[in-house]
């Protein structure tokens, strides 16, 4: 079939008909009067008129019934290839459309994102169990905060991933879009007076002065697209030896359990934090999720940097060795820890953006990053 074809469509799911144009499809035995298209938004049932073209929302996917098969097209703005290979007389076919933010856009549009489920953990219980991530060595997942012109290189971040996060202690789960910066913004110290020898995130002065004071102001054109985070903070243990496996999803579970090291807080709610061991993990490709800190975890891995005999702070404490131990990831790409009180080490700030940033333009290429924008 070609051209516009009338066919049912309901306000909600399967209720009040009204007319709704299919624009290409072939349907072999069918009487197009035994069709009915439905429409969800954001998974819900919707009493508003069925989305127009040039809206605030994209489709998310088409589910039909009896292995029927369509798919949407938005530029024709209605579902095209629609096949139906077992010539069933009565069709159901489902539009769920979702906002046009960037979270959905990148889940969307970008087939390099890697799909993660997790068990349910003490502090996140069963809303973060699935993410999507970046993985292997050269994804294209470059983002410009800036509005106007050109970006250097000091201006750019990567996208770490789309993550179920929340914005204060009790707050909704939302997708939200997390960022790191493509390079190092200087070499710190974790504590910054032996005063405070702590491997507490909350009592650190990389957090609360360098970061959420000093490079908060320096980024103040940014302000507009990052809500605060609340920073899950339970510790791990790995044995004090060079060799040791990592397993991905244990990690995962420890930083957002209730365990930690005397008496640290086990979260912490603030505009700027570091990336998670398993945020670095994760961007490893591997199918078996683990790696060995001496190898393989900075093997094919984007979220490591080569700078000279410089390791890099990660946000997780140590739970054993000592009570000023912080993980780090190691110039030469395993993950290890070290003394918050007596090393300066690379610092790669990391936020989240706010859940309504819009998608502008841009591919994610270094020379063409994503752009976005925040409606006034």
């Amino acid at each position: 079939w070609g051209g516009g074809i009338i066919l049912y469509r309901s306000y909600a799911l399967y209720q009040e008909n009204k007319s709704y144009d299919v624009l290409q499809g072939t349907i072999p035995h069918f009487n197009l009067t035994n069709m009915e298209i439905a429409y969800t938004i954001n998974g819900e049932k919707s009493d508003n008129p069925f989305p127009e073209q040039g809206n605030n929302y994209y489709v998310e996917k088409v589910v039909c019934s009896d292995g029927v098969i369509a798919t949407w097209n938005d530029e024709l703005w209605g579902l095209v290839n629609i096949k139906n290979e077992k010539k069933s007389n009565k069709i159901k076919c489902e539009i769920n459309f979702v906002d046009k933010n960037f979270s959905n856009y990148l889940v969307i549009n970008d087939q390099s994102l890697k799909k993660i489920e997790h068990d349910a953990t003490d502090q996140t219980g069963s809303y973060a169990t699935t993410d999507y991530r970046y993985v292997g060595a050269t994804p294209n997942n470059y983002v410009c905060l800036e509005s106007d012109g050109e970006c250097s290189d000091d201006e750019l971040y990567r996208i770490i991933g789309v993550i179920p996060t929340q914005k204060d202690a009790e707050g909704a789960y939302e997708n939200r879009v997390k960022l790191i910066k493509n390079t190092s913004y200087g070499e710190y110290i974790w504590t910054g007076s032996t005063d405070n020898q702590s491997n507490d995130w909350t009592k650190s002065t990389l957090n609360k002065e360098t970061l959420n004071q000093t490079y908060w102001e320096k980024i103040s054109d940014y302000h507009q697209y990052i809500d605060p985070t609340k920073w899950y903070l339970g510790g791990y243990s790995a044995p004090a030896q060079a060799a040791h496996t990592y397993n991905f999803e244990n990690v995962y579970n420890a930083e957002r359990g209730i365990i930690a090291k005397n008496d640290n807080a086990i979260y912490d709610v603030r505009n700027i934090g570091l990336m998670y061991i398993s945020d670095y993990l994760f961007a490893n490709e591997s199918e078996e999720y683990s790696c060995s800190d001496t190898s393989t975890c900075g093997g094919n891995n984007w979220l490591k940097i080569s700078i000279p005999s410089v390791n890099e702070w990660l946000i997780t404490h140590h739970l054993v060795n000592g009570h000023t131990y912080v993980f780090v990831r190691m110039n030469a790409g395993g993950v290890y820890f070290g003394d918050a009180d007596h090393y300066s080490y690379i610092t790669r700030p990391v936020f989240n953006l706010k859940g309504e940033v819009k998608y502008e333009s841009g591919t994610g290429e270094k020379t063409n990053p994503y752009k976005i924008t925040v409606e006034s």
